[in-house]
């Protein structure tokens, strides 16, 4: 990015950096801690960024519509929705919705079927 297009990006960081380190020191001052993750499942944490990282390498190689479909498959139906005849079409349109979303509100180009 040349100097211009990146001020903003250069703007959140720095924003995103500043919180960050007053949401640490107000930890730190905190004298009472709770567990927040005292009852998350560390093994589905674990899938999930299995599943995730396997989208990211698929993403050029069958699409974005492909790709996106499945994960949003595969996350309503990990998180507890059993209705396949329902999970699957919501998924297409989720998938569908959010490809036009992104390639016609937002003009951002993405790999829509099988890519090379």
């Amino acid at each position: 990015m040349g100097k211009a297009e990146g001020t903003f990006p250069y703007m959140i960081g720095v924003f995103t950096l500043i919180v960050g380190v007053f949401q640490l020191f107000f930890d730190l001052v905190k004298k009472e801690h709770a567990d927040k993750f005292k009852d998350s499942n560390i093994f589905k944490v674990i899938e999930f960024l299995g599943v995730l990282s396997c989208y990211i390498f698929l993403f050029k190689k069958i699409g974005y519509i492909a790709d996106t479909t499945l994960l949003a498959f595969y996350a309503m139906y990990s998180l507890g929705y059993k209705n396949i005849k329902v999970a699957f079409p919501l998924a297409v349109l989720i998938s569908c919705v959010a490809y036009f979303v992104f390639s016609v509100f937002l003009a951002v180009p993405l790999p829509a079927f099988f890519a090379e």
